[in-house]
């Protein structure tokens, strides 16, 4: 019996056969306002002003923890069905090994 295809829209792009490494770092180049550019570094100011030199941030650690923050234990699961992996990759994030 041959199965039938799901239908997925134009925009969702298939994981490739074998799995990638979901905890490795990826750069990519955003376009936002200068206002936006300027509440973020405002955040990274506010949060170093009274930190230790271990507790202390940068801009890509604001902008990371803000991509993050709107994830909830609510949704791993579902993402973990889309994107195998992704829940070890978020639990291995939260231990600050990812």
């Amino acid at each position: 019996m041959k199965r039938k295809k799901k239908d997925v829209p134009d925009n969702v792009r298939p994981m490739p056969p074998t799995r990638p490494d979901l905890t490795e770092r990826t750069t990519i180049e955003i376009d936002i306002p200068r206002w936006l550019l300027g509440v973020l570094e405002y955040r990274v100011a506010e949060t170093n002003e009274d930190a230790t030199d271990e507790e202390r941030v940068d801009l890509h650690h604001v902008i990371e923890w803000h991509l993050v923050s709107p994830i909830t234990i609510r949704e791993v699961p579902l993402l973990e069905a889309k994107l195998p992996g992704t829940a070890e990759a978020i639990a291995r994030w939260l231990e600050g090994r990812g």
